[in-house]
């Protein structure tokens, strides 16, 4: 076990679920500015930043003793994929083509199976170092 107090228990589970619910926040974030619903926030992460809350578990005291580099990557894939699926959905939007930005968020599309990837691999990574 990677960790060994109630404490950091809890702190793990802290970083994870909190991943999980910033990435859910992300995704309506997505579809409302897809949608006009809303506009895009000026500090958009496309990429690992000092806000993700796995970077933070990741870079901390916990992650430094992972030992399965592959489940971490798997991880970081996913959301890099995602990730390039927002870019091009908010670059449709900027060049004025919100048809083709709301059929690459549509149910299915490859921005959703990467969102359900990354969630996945989140919980994955979770379990085992918990």
């Amino acid at each position: 076990m990677l960790l060994h107090t109630k404490q950091a228990e809890d702190v793990h589970e802290s970083y994870c679920i909190n991943s999980i619910q910033r990435h859910i926040d992300l995704v309506e974030l997505v579809r409302r500015y897809v949608h006009g619903e809303s506009d895009a926030p000026s500090n958009w992460p496309f990429t690992c930043h000092s806000d993700c809350w796995f970077a933070k578990w990741l870079h901390g005291k916990a992650g430094s003793q992972v030992t399965e580099i592959s489940s971490i990557d798997k991880v970081c894939a996913s959301c890099e994929e995602f990730n390039e699926e927002v870019a091009q959905a908010m670059l449709l939007v900027k060049m004025g083509n919100r048809v083709a930005a709301k059929e690459k968020i549509q149910p299915g599309a490859r921005f959703y199976s990467a969102s359900e990837r990354y969630q996945d691999e989140l919980v994955g990574v979770h379990l085992q170092y918990l």
